[in-house]
């Protein structure tokens, strides 16, 4: 049997049940033990020269993202806790993100440590007679509901920050308690499901990533006859390698470009990107932009570019990738230019080999950890003939092409499982799942 419905007269509610009401945030605000909305402190009451290894909580925004209750690495002395006792964060309170990543919430549990607020997070209390702060999780964390809220009060679809007041004219559907309960309830049990089902997927494109980096070093380091002689490399990571194998420094195949964009002659503006070389557009006003863009090297179809910087504080970025078209890129990183009529794509993927196994890393230098290139070019690398360059370079992009669609379609499945819970989610809190029947 359908459930009757009315009009909300809300845009974001829609249709709901004729025995649901509505009502804003700040109505089921609870006053009964202190302020009922709580900022965080200033940043000069809680410097970061307060924090300690161990002691009383500070609760950051990473604690509200990852609903991590049990480990926390920001914390402050029971001392210092007590002097911000207006802070404290109790069980059953409801954490909000106010910076960065915006608008998410988590709430507080019963064996929660004893702790307080972060300067970057707001405490809210509601009565749970009117809503259940577990059925506010689902409502803001999982669901568009709560950000296009604040967006349309703004104005603004880019929202740098939320205050206390963005909180308390949010409208929220005024639902009988006991129906409350079955909608969480079902919910639980339904994404429960679905987030089982997106971490399996996770985890086997995890493992097709891993199978991809073999595939890649093996070919480059082994070749393709499983039957050829071996021999020992002489590098240590490499171990053996096939008996007819040349082992030279990296300068016998390349040398160092360095042809500044002088005049302004090309506008192919590149990037390095997760192991890619990818265009980007010259004229956007995001990110860090240069005073100008003279000082871009100009790159050519075949160059490897190095990211050689930071090596000490960034171990998970992909460092080289292969230039195929003419364009600039930053002078900060390192640009290879072949010698000769070399594979170069070969050397990108061996290169590439280095990269995943993080052999750059014991190579870096100075205050940053950086590559020099007059070091880096007398790493030794391994000269297979051109013939068997061109063939491990043919079975590898095949391999890979068939690995990447399988990732594309498994990434393709965790974006479906995403967008039908939030559409679950959005459905069961207004009204047009009827959970009364399904939280069995």
């Amino acid at each position: 049997m359908s459930r009757e419905m009315k009009d909300s007269k809300s845009q974001w509610l829609g249709n709901i049940p004729t025995n649901w009401g509505k009502t804003r945030l700040k109505y089921a605000y609870d006053n009964s033990n202190g302020s009922a909305v709580r900022v965080g402190p200033f940043g000069s009451a809680l410097p970061s020269s307060d924090y300690v290894e161990e002691g009383e909580w500070v609760y950051n925004q990473r604690t509200v993202l990852d609903k991590n209750f049990k480990t926390n690495t920001t914390c402050i002395t029971k001392a210092k806790a007590d002097s911000l006792g207006g802070f404290r964060v109790y069980p059953k309170d409801i954490l909000i993100t106010t910076r960065g990543t915006l608008g998410h919430i988590a709430v507080v549990p019963d064996n929660a440590p004893s702790g307080v607020l972060h300067p970057c997070i707001i405490r809210f209390r509601v009565k749970s007679t009117i809503i259940l702060p577990n059925l506010l999780d689902y409502m803001f964390n999982q669901s568009d509901y709560f950000i296009k809220q604040i967006e349309f009060a703004n104005n603004s679809t880019t929202i740098d920050a939320l205050y206390s007041y963005n909180l308390k004219d949010l409208i929220i559907p005024r639902i009988p308690l006991s129906e409350q309960h079955q909608i969480v309830h079902f919910l639980d049990r339904e994404c429960s499901a679905i987030d089982t089902a997106i971490e399996k997927t996770k985890e086997s494109i995890e493992k097709l990533e891993e199978y991809k980096k073999s595939v890649i070093t093996k070919a480059v380091t082994k070749g393709l006859d499983p039957d050829a002689k071996m021999k020992d490399s002489g590098v240590e990571w490499i171990g053996k390698v096939p008996e007819g194998w040349e082992i030279k420094q990296l300068r016998m195949f390349y040398s160092r470009r360095a042809n500044k964009n002088k005049g302004l002659l090309e506008k192919n503006l590149l990037s390095l990107s997760y192991g890619n070389i990818i265009r980007k557009n010259i004229d956007t006003k995001e990110g860090l932009l240069p005073e100008s863009f003279e000082g871009y090297n100009i790159v050519e179809k075949g160059d490897i570019v190095i990211r050689g910087t930071d090596l000490q504080n960034d171990h998970k970025s992909l460092r080289t990738g292969l230039v195929t078209e003419r364009g600039i890129i930053t002078s900060a990183y390192m640009t290879l230019m072949p010698k000769n009529d070399i594979n170069s794509e070969y050397y990108h993927y061996l290169l590439h080999c280095y990269d995943i196994e993080k052999v750059f890393y014991s190579m870096g230098g100075g205050l940053r950890q950086s590559l020099e290139y007059w070091e880096f070019i007398r790493t030794p690398v391994l000269e297979p003939s051109k013939k068997e360059q061109e063939e491990i370079v043919i079975y590898i992009k095949d391999k890979c092409s068939a690995i990447d669609a399988l990732i594309t379609k498994k990434q393709e499945a965790i974006s479906k499982w995403e967008e039908y819970k939030k559409s679950l989610i959005y459905y069961a809190v207004t009204g047009k799942i009827d959970c009364r029947n399904e939280a069995v």
